[in-house]
């Protein structure tokens, strides 16, 4: 590979091979390959991250006692994939005052049942 223009280009980078690459494997430019390597990352941060907040979601369970920031509560809601939410892992807490943005309702969807603002 010479100097780092824009038109270089990277043999079986990917493969770790530089140089021995078969005829049949199309050739890559610099930036197609930092592109690919910049989505390998974020797709090995976002497994890595999903499986780290899925170990942490398996420790908790309905009905478990929390503190948030000042105001306590109880797990009132626990899902992964909540149809008209963001994907990931959702904890619904039922607060013993009323300081909640809610009453367990999301999206017009009920999650679970507490008094408007717990």
């Amino acid at each position: 590979m010479s100097g780092a223009g824009s038109g270089d280009t990277l043999d079986g980078l990917a493969d770790n091979n530089a140089g021995q690459t078969s005829a049949a494997e199309p050739q890559m430019s610099l930036a197609e390959w930092k592109e690919q390597q910049v989505k390998k990352k974020a797709q090995s941060t976002r497994e890595r991250l999903r499986d780290e907040y899925a170990q942490q979601a398996a420790r908790i369970k309905l009905g478990d006692r929390c503190e948030i920031g000042r105001f306590r509560g109880e797990v009132a809601f626990l899902g992964e994939e909540v149809e008209g939410l963001p994907g990931g892992f959702w904890v619904g807490i039922r607060y013993d005052e009323p300081v909640g943005k809610n009453d367990g309702t999301v999206k017009g969807r009920r999650l679970f049942h507490c008094h408007p603002n717990c």
